[in-house]
């Protein structure tokens, strides 16, 4: 019964759209089972930094400012998590799923994620949980968190090398 019902999840992501994930080189997909959402969301920058300081703890304005800026509300929206199983950089990983407008999240919604579903945060001290996430001119940057740290900012283009050993996850929105 359990292999009938692998099948049958794993026809359902593929009939949905998920090949993408799948066939990718450098992801392998951990939630096919779970229904993971994020949202809505108010869009309200200051409820957002108030409410990243439950979430992440002792963060402060002059590091984690980017967290500090107001979005547009958005719907909720399905979740895919990933592993990373290649070496790859962000700008690899973000491009072999296609268009960044559509993977991209809000500074609210990779907030709420983290508050809501850590138990998909990596979980290893030198791993983390990827996001592409849009500044409030609407460009996008890499947003990343962990169980055990801050969350920090980087440049898509950043050519840091992201190690598969590692196990780092990225979230992605459901295909």
């Amino acid at each position: 019964m359990k292999k009938f019902l692998a099948f049958v999840t794993v026809m359902f992501f593929l009939i949905m759209g998920i090949t993408k994930v799948m066939a990718n080189p450098y992801l392998k997909c951990i939630s096919f089972s779970h229904k993971i959402l994020i949202g809505p969301t108010s869009g309200d920058g200051k409820e957002t930094f108030a409410q990243a300081r439950g979430v992440f703890g002792n963060i402060n304005s002059d590091d984690q400012w980017w967290l500090n800026f107001s979005t547009t509300p958005t719907i909720g929206v399905e979740v895919k998590v990933c592993e990373v199983v290649r070496d790859a950089t962000f700008n690899q990983l973000f491009s072999s799923l296609g268009d960044l407008d559509r993977l991209s999240f809000t500074n609210d919604q990779f907030v709420e994620f983290c508050g809501e579903n850590r138990e998909w945060l990596a979980s290893g001290k030198s791993s983390g949980t990827i996001f592409l996430v849009k500044d409030s001119e609407g460009k996008p940057f890499v947003a990343v968190a962990s169980r055990y740290s801050l969350p920090w900012k980087y440049k898509l283009e950043n050519d840091h090398v992201l190690h598969a050993k590692l196990r780092h996850r990225l979230v992605i929105p459901g295909q």
